[in-house]
């Protein structure tokens, strides 16, 4: 693959990806993304093979262009504690990072509501979907992990079970904030997580 034509499907999967954040999965027809695209039916089915291929290619590329996921790369090497911060930032203020206007962007985290909407009803983009939460898991494990043997996180609990209620609480988050407008209430659960890294009080 060239890079110009790379880059062509990169922006073809960025207008992909904002028409299942707004729409859905079931909520999409071929018909939304043909005029997302402005390709032929042919060409996304012969590109991606079907609606499923499409929506799979949308969630591979979301995966790695997402700034969550991006600042979750840097999980071997990044500043443990500045880098679960930034994570909460990103997800109470999704575009504190904009440098400007982009239309192909939409607030919020694919994975997330696609799981919401998808459950079991599907079991291979079920499983699909599980895999991302795991890769997710995964890393903000280690960044825990490397945090308490470095003295910036408490390390009276678990790490894997602090990165399941991390990611959890970062899931929630983004659901409110499909529904609400209001920051506050996304910062306050936001702060109670980053808390729960601080050390135990045993005075």
């Amino acid at each position: 693959m060239t890079r110009e034509t790379r880059l062509e499907r990169e922006q073809i999967l960025n207008k992909v990806v904002g028409v299942f954040m707004t729409k859905g999965y079931e909520g999409t027809s071929v018909k939304d993304l043909v005029d997302a695209t402005g390709l032929h039916p042919g060409s996304l089915y012969n590109a991606f093979g079907s609606k499923q291929g499409i929506f799979e290619s949308a969630i591979e590329h979301f995966d790695a262009i997402s700034p969550f996921n991006r600042l979750l790369d840097q999980a071997d090497t990044a500043p443990p504690r500045d880098t679960i911060r930034a994570l909460l930032d990103t997800v109470v203020y999704p575009h504190a990072s904009d440098t400007g206007p982009n239309p192909d962007k939409v607030a919020g985290c694919l994975i997330t509501y696609s799981a919401a909407e998808i459950g079991y009803a599907d079991e291979k983009l079920a499983r699909r979907l599980e895999c991302s939460f795991e890769k997710m898991e995964d890393r903000i494990c280690t960044l825990i992990a490397r945090g308490q043997q470095a003295g910036e996180f408490a390390n009276q609990r678990d790490p894997r079970a602090l990165a399941r209620f991390l990611l959890s609480t970062v899931q929630g988050i983004q659901v409110m904030a499909k529904v609400s407008a209001d920051r506050t209430k996304l910062e306050v659960a936001a702060t109670l997580a980053f808390e729960m890294l601080e050390p135990v009080n045993t005075a």
